[in-house]
This record gives structure tokens, C-alpha cells and sequence, in this order.
């Protein structure tokens, strides 16, 4: 049916339900899952997403410097949402 999942989440109560239930379909399907983890970084570097869009660039860029490569904290990919 499936050959590949993608679950996103945001954390809240609806996301996780819906992991669950993503998995259960990846299981019976012997689908590849991939998750994809969704943050307000705006909120989290405290950086006014209706602002300069100069100075959320820089917070990401300081987030990344700060995060010295580490998968978890590192941004990676920043897909910008104005």
C-alpha cells in the first residue's frame, strides 16, 4: 500500500496521537518512516517573526554557530514561514 511515511509532529497532544497511528500504518504496510519534528523557533529565540526577517536570519545562523554541528540542536534545514 505505503512504501514510505512521513509522521510530523509539533509536540502537541493531536501529534502524538497521530505518531502512533502512523506507526501502526508503517508496521502493516512494512512501510520506511521518517519523522519530522516542527518548532516555533521565533518564540524559542525570542526574535519577532512579523519583524526584520535580517534579524531571524541571524538568530538562526547564531543557533547553528552555537549548536557546533550537533544533529539535535542544529536547525539544519530552516524553511522560512512568512
Amino acid at each position: 500500500m505505503y512504501d514510505t511515511i512521513l509522521i510530523a509532529t509539533d509536540g502537541s497532544r493531536g501529534a502524538e496521537r497521530a505518531i502512533g497511528h502512523g506507526l501502526d500504518l508503517a508496521q502493516s504496510c512494512g512501510a520506511d518512516v521518517y519523522a519530522l519534528s516542527v518548532i516555533d523557533v521565533a518564540d524559542l529565540l525570542g526574535v519577532d517573526v512579523f519583524g526584520d526577517r535580517a534579524d531571524f536570519e541571524a538568530a538562526i545562523e547564531k543557533l547553528d554557530e552555537d549548536s557546533a554541528g550537533d544533529p539535535i540542536t542544529s536547525p539544519g534545514y530552516v524553511d522560512y514561514a512568512y
